[in-house]
């Protein structure tokens, strides 16, 4: 199909949840006005269809799997895809060399985004990437040649790196706005909130910029760590883009709203649920990338149990009203299930979303003999945690008893530090083995494994956006997932 006509097809601002299916049926709606649906005409390549539509070519893939389950296309293996349904069985055919480019460009870019590779240093040397990606040297060499005219790599003497169109000027300013209380006061309730800071910090003085933090307060509005009105561009002062973390930030398109009008190129932290995402419109310049949703922690997680021998275990959660919560059990679940005698026991309560509800909680108690009290005063903190654990023992007794299970898997360390001090107390031995989510100080201290969020490598992404915008990495439209690692400890 010519170029013209992959060009007057109707494009897509399809949200995440439902691009395969609006790119199915604007597929057939732009080529059946086309009258390019002929049988056994072929498709456009997958390619061309991922630049017309701004999606990543395994969207595109997923369309084609699509249309073919419906009876309107048929694939052959190194071939492509053709209209109509295949007249007959076709013999396996080899995979064309072509197609290499195509996998390694995916594969670059998903090591991209799950933080694998540094997106402001060179690539691995290409001994190294031949065979992390188990291909040749010399078809690595043409794909990297291929991946450079394309305009996704640029060269460096014999060394490649992520295309650069625009390097910061040192000095400038990157603003990084996140929630704070009405008094300016940042309000910083986990370890993630911490290391995210800190990343923050460290990576845009690595690249020689300065870092400007701005709260979101409760009522809305920009305000300064004294509680006061700011603008949003400091006078005099170039502004690179603007860093935004959405942890606890209901009003997430209140403080877009206050970005829109300045036109700077916008990194965002998403702590939602991609359910959340889908039904939201963002500014073209923002790129939001996601940390902890959805279900490849849990997948991972399970990697680590089966690599371990543990094929029965006990997911636990007191926060199963969340999203987060629902899609980590489901991905250690899906994985747990491949594996013959695969099993997983779920024991969660859907009475909280987060810990943070725990604590909103605690603070209404105190808040009645107290109304000075602030929600995040040591007081509401400790009783929270007395409450968190009170509803832990409460969940552990009730549930049945599951001898066979050799391992539990925890929600998070908070959780995991309650279990394992009711192990010590019950004086079980061997105590089951212990595997949680969020890799904090406590995880470290009782030894626990952990699945480690990397805030570093999130910085350093929404870094990458806010330097290259145009960069060929970032998709349109979607969410960049990036992947942690279970820190053994």
């Amino acid at each position: 199909m010519s170029r013209e006509r992959i060009a007057r097809l109707p494009k897509t601002k399809s949200t995440a949840s439902s691009r395969v299916g609006d790119l199915a049926g604007r597929i057939l709606e732009g080529l059946g006005a086309e009258k390019d649906r002929k049988p056994h005409a072929p498709l456009p390549s997958i390619r061309s269809l991922a630049r017309h539509f701004g999606v990543s070519a395994n969207t595109v893939q997923k369309v084609f799997r699509t249309l073919s389950a419906r009876g309107d296309a048929y694939g052959l293996p190194g071939k492509g895809y053709y209209w109509g349904t295949s007249p007959a069985p076709f013999p396996a055919l080899p995979q064309r060399m072509a197609e290499a480019s195509d996998r390694i460009a995916e594969a670059l870019k998903e090591d991209f985004r799950a933080g694998t590779l540094d997106p402001f240093a060179p690539l691995p040397a290409q001994k190294a990437l031949a065979n992390r990606y188990r291909v040749s040297t010399r078809t690595l060499r043409k794909a990297l040649t291929a991946l450079e005219k394309d305009g996704l790599l640029e060269r460096d003497g014999r060394t490649y790196r992520f295309k650069s169109d625009h390097v910061a000027h040192p000095g400038s300013i990157v603003i990084l706005v996140t929630r704070c209380d009405q008094s300016g006061r940042l309000l910083l309730d986990s370890e993630r909130e911490l290391e995210f800071l800190k990343a923050a910090y460290i990576e845009t003085r690595a690249l020689r910029l300065e870092l400007r933090v701005i709260g979101y307060g409760p009522k809305g509005g920009l305000l300064d760590r004294q509680g006061r009105k700011v603008p949003l561009m400091p006078a005099g002062r170039p502004v690179l883009g603007v860093l935004v973390s959405t942890w606890l930030v209901p009003d997430v398109l209140g403080i877009l709203a206050l970005l829109r009008p300045h036109r700077l190129p916008i990194s965002v932290w998403w702590e939602h649920s991609s359910e959340a995402f889908s039904r939201m419109r963002f500014p073209r310049n923002a790129v939001l990338f996601n940390l902890s949703f959805g279900e490849r922690p849990g997948a991972l997680i399970a990697e680590t149990l089966l690599g371990l021998g543990h094929k029965h275990v006990v997911f636990l959660s007191p926060f199963h009203a969340s999203a987060w919560s629902q899609q980590r059990l489901e991905g250690l679940r899906k994985r747990m299930m491949k594996v013959p005698k695969g099993r997983v026991a779920a024991v969660t309560s859907d009475a909280h979303a987060s810990p943070w509800s725990f604590q909103e909680e605690a603070w209404k108690e105190l808040r009645a003999g107290n109304r000075d009290l602030e929600a995040n005063d040591p007081k509401v903190t400790q009783r929270k945690s007395r409450n968190l654990a009170r509803r832990v023992r409460d969940m552990l007794a009730s549930a049945p008893q599951d001898p066979d299970a050799t391992a539990w898997v925890c929600v998070n360390d908070e959780v995991a530090e309650i279990v394992s001090g009711l192990f010590r107390k019950r004086g079980a031995l061997p105590a089951p083995y212990l595997i949680s989510f969020d890799n904090t100080a406590a995880s470290y201290r009782l030894g626990i494994d952990s699945f480690a969020f990397d805030a570093g490598a999130l910085v350093r992404a929404m870094l990458f956006h806010l330097t290259r915008p145009s960069a060929a990495v970032f998709p349109g439209h979607e969410l960049v997932d990036l992947e942690g690692r279970v820190e053994r400890k």
